[in-house]
């Protein structure tokens, strides 16, 4: 158990991170209208993996070794990591960016149940039950059979389901791999699916300004990472867990301040009944513990 201090600091790192999050959102979703999805994923990672090298060779893990044992989860968890920018930068592109990010917050209810149903984690019927409201949440958001529903709504619906296997893929990792060493190759595995697509989407001409935002994207996907490694290092998970939903607040403001989006009932009530369920779930795990 961390002392006050810790916890606050944890908190803190937590709503940083959050914020960090929702300015990466922003960025890609502006330059989502300004280049198309492949060659800004390609820009962004040309930019990214510099830093990404000089951060492996400073924390000297450039000669770290894959066990035989962990390369097929290692690669699974790249194929995933692929997937999820496609459908994240998708869904960024046909839905406000508060819905996607309120979609994106019933991931640790979906781990729950993929801890139950994979990991044959105990889970009661109390839990089960807020992943359930937590689901109804989400569909309230998509609104399935409603006139406004296209399937655009699904991009942020498997950039969610991706989330989840990517950090079930983590748990069968050893904790000697570090995050920057995992995101290294992910970095470049993006970065090569970018290049490889460019000449069947198109290419046009990078502005500064477009190297500039893609550069404070690739910051803030890496200061992300390290953010999530060090709020769990100084603080109790419990604790800092429900300061995660901060993120919801961060994208309403960016989705009204930046695209004139403005979130509706629907996106409200299920952003309730999923915070609501994702903090009843929290507790009911620290109890359990």
């Amino acid at each position: 158990m961390m002392d006050r201090q810790a916890n606050l600091r944890g908190a803190s790192w937590m709503v940083a991170m959050m914020f960090m999050l929702a300015i990466l959102d922003v960025i890609m979703k502006f330059m989502m209208t300004e280049m198309p999805l492949f060659q800004a994923l390609f820009v962004r990672g040309c930019l990214l993996l510099p830093v990404t090298a000089l951060i492996l060779v400073m924390r000297q893990e450039t000669k770290i070794k894959i066990e035989p044992q962990h390369r097929l989860t290692i690669a699974y968890r790249i194929l995933c990591e692929m997937g999820l920018s496609l459908t994240m930068l998708m869904a960024l592109m046909t839905l406000p960016l508060a819905n996607v990010t309120i979609i994106l917050q019933a991931v640790p209810l979906g781990m729950v149940a993929a801890a139950a149903l994979i990991l044959k984690e105990q889970v009661g019927v109390r839990r089960w039950s807020a992943v359930v409201i937590g689901f109804i949440g989400v569909v309230i958001i998509i609104q399935p059979g409603a006139e406004g529903f296209t399937t655009n709504s699904f991009y942020a619906v498997t950039a969610a389901l991706l989330f989840i296997i990517r950090d079930i893929l983590v748990r069968r990792l050893p904790s000697h791999y570090s995050t920057t060493f995992l995101a290294a190759p992910m970095v470049l595995a993006i970065t090569i699916m970018g290049g490889v697509m460019i000449p069947f989407t198109g290419w046009v001409p990078v502005q500064m300004h477009h190297l500039i935002l893609l550069f404070l994207a690739g910051l803030a996907i890496g200061s992300t990472y390290l953010m999530a490694v060090h709020v769990m290092r100084i603080a109790d998970v419990g604790f800092v867990s429900p300061f995660r939903y901060s993120g919801i607040l961060f994208a309403i403001i960016g989705g009204i301040l930046f695209f004139d989006e403005w979130p509706d009932r629907a996106s409200l009530i299920g952003a309730t009944l999923i915070v609501g369920a994702g903090l009843y779930a929290l507790h009911r795990e620290q109890l359990n513990r």
